[in-house]
């Protein structure tokens, strides 16, 4: 048992813990600084620290905060949405505005706008398998042509091109 003392009934309860674990007796001070320093790079939890810890983070201004959604006017969500019925893409609106394109798709699943799936036209596809039989990589030939790498792959993919290993390189 750890004396009592200075540390709350949690802490208490942690250090038991750890000693009937590590078969140690924990009867004297001596026991518990040498369990504690046996056990040093473990964390003994006291909930009411972690709460104040990460209460203080996430109200610490100095710390960006890395998941805020930019919010946008009345206004420029209904511009997102005409330019989008004018046939921008998601991507590009999200470059746009200054979001992300997972914020435009769900912006325009809450307006109930059917979402467009926009493959590759027929010449981006015959272009895409002509610059990689020539030689180059998917990710070549996605960058040539302005393109998503996954969107060039699956493309060649459907196309019917013998795709080559990812450390295979063509002989010029």
């Amino acid at each position: 048992m750890v004396p009592a003392g200075s540390y709350s009934n949690q802490q208490v309860d942690n250090l038991n813990r750890l000693g009937s674990a590590s078969k140690l007796s924990l009867r004297s001070p001596q026991s518990v600084v040498d369990l504690l320093r046996r056990y040093s790079n473990q964390a003994i939890p006291d909930i009411s620290l972690l709460t104040r810890q990460q209460a203080t983070r996430s109200s610490s201004p100095s710390r960006p905060r890395h998941l805020i959604r930019r919010r946008l006017s009345r206004d420029e969500v209904e511009q997102l949405l005409a330019d989008y019925r004018a046939s921008a893409t998601t991507r590009h609106l999200a470059d746009c505005y200054g979001i992300g394109k997972t914020t435009v798709t769900k912006l325009l699943r809450e307006h109930h706008l059917p979402l467009r799936h926009q493959g590759l036209t027929a010449e981006q596809v015959a272009q895409a398998v002509q610059f990689y039989e020539a030689g180059k990589s998917v990710a070549q030939t996605a960058r040539q042509l302005g393109l998503p790498i996954n969107s060039v792959y699956d493309a060649l993919k459907r196309a019917g091109t013998a795709m080559r290993s990812p450390h295979e390189h063509v002989s010029r």
